[in-house]
């Protein structure tokens, strides 16, 4: 069977009823059980991201991306298209990827805020709009820890650019923060962990009449991986869908009347630069896009390639939150009696947080967003 949501929103595939259901809809119908987080677990949810592949139900429900195709066998569901995604090749110039970024959402017309960290991607994003003569403001988070000097500086920069500059200091909005609290969705999502940083940048969107928050997630996929030669662009490069983060759209920034997405998923922008970066090998310090974005961007980006991390961070906020992240996972640790979320195994993965190997770190946040997904549905059956 194939199932295709030509809509300009995510929607739901009921494997029972067969048809697709808006959030809302689909809502009424979540009953978790052991075999939904075992799925869960087997369908990606280990990397807490959206990419094409294959999947399995969750509450008999599939998320359906706006305008893809996908085909499903055996209760099984794999990606097979995005609604025109398939190009020929071209060469743009910068000028014409400019050209492509004006045209984003009627860009000109709009109220537009760049989400900038202080990063590369979406500094990019910031200092192309403005080089084009328009007036965007900023609004990210800002840290006074060492690892983020960087970002600080570039942030610094470009506000004396912007329009309107709001830096909120991360404290102020805390990782893992308020996590029983947070909206429901009909499939678990990592955003839901940092639902209080969303609500925090869609306040500040709001006090400043904001009508377009563009991301620069995304940018990893466009500038890091590896680029084959091809006539056309192929298919699964072009999938702009894994690059949004539709559970804070639907149930955070859209009440608040603002649109919040990756301007790397927008076609034109991922064909172009894919188009550049074609034969190009894996290049994980972005080296190409320093080098092609050189004159747009503050030297302590173009120059050189230093980008923070955020394990401290992590483990930090982990520390500060160890005890309601416990109580939060008991709830699934009863009802489920899944190990992993006993109360003595998630204290010692916080306590050990420091030692554990990448893939055990996101194994945890896989978790916890469950867990955090878990308990929003039985409060919700509840009330």
């Amino acid at each position: 069977m194939i199932i295709h949501n030509p809509t300009r929103r995510a929607l739901f595939w009921n494997i029972n009823k067969e048809i697709l259901m808006t959030p809302q809809l689909a809502l009424r119908y979540i009953k978790p059980s052991i075999d939904d987080y075992n799925n869960y677990i087997a369908s990606k949810g280990i990397f807490y991201a959206s990419s094409p592949g294959g999947y399995k139900p969750i509450c008999g429900m599939f998320f359906i991306p706006p305008r893809t195709k996908w085909s499903l066998k055996n209760s099984f569901l794999e990606y097979i298209c995005e609604q025109g995604a398939t190009s020929f090749l071209k060469k743009p110039s910068l000028e014409q990827i400019c050209n492509v970024t004006r045209k984003i959402s009627s860009v000109s017309s709009q109220r537009v805020a760049v989400e900038l960290s202080g990063g590369l991607d979406s500094t990019i994003i910031f200092s192309v709009l403005q080089s084009l003569g328009l007036k965007v403001s900023l609004i990210g988070f800002t840290s006074d820890r060492f690892e983020f000097r960087t970002e600080r500086v570039v942030q610094d920069i470009l506000s004396e650019k912007a329009l309107d500059s709001i830096l909120i200091n991360e404290k102020d909005a805390g990782l893992f923060a308020n996590l029983d609290l947070a909206p429901v969705y009909p499939m678990p999502s990592a955003s839901a962990l940092f639902h209080v940083r969303h609500s925090a940048l869609a306040t500040a969107a709001k006090n400043i009449e904001i009508d377009l928050l563009l991301t620069g997630m995304g940018g990893d996929s466009v500038f890091i991986d590896s680029v084959p030669y091809f006539k056309k662009i192929p298919e699964l490069l072009l999938s702009g869908w894994s690059y949004q983060d539709y559970w804070s759209q639907d149930l955070i920034y859209s009440k608040n009347k603002i649109e919040h997405y990756c301007a790397y998923s927008i076609r034109d922008i991922q064909r172009n630069i894919l188009s550049l970066r074609q034969g190009k090998g894996e290049d994980r310090m972005k080296l190409w896009a320093r080098k092609y974005f050189k004159g747009l961007l503050p030297v302590e980006l173009s120059e050189y390639s230093y980008k923070a991390s955020h394990d401290g961070m992590y483990a930090e906020s982990l520390q500060q939150k160890s005890h309601e992240i416990i109580y939060l996972m008991k709830d699934v640790y009863n009802s489920l009696k899944i190990q992993d979320f006993s109360p003595d195994n998630i204290s010692q993965v916080i306590e050990e947080w420091n030692m554990l190997d990448q893939l055990e770190q996101q194994y945890f946040f896989s978790n916890l967003t469950y867990a955090t997904w878990f308990r929003g549905i039985q409060d919700r059956r509840i009330h």
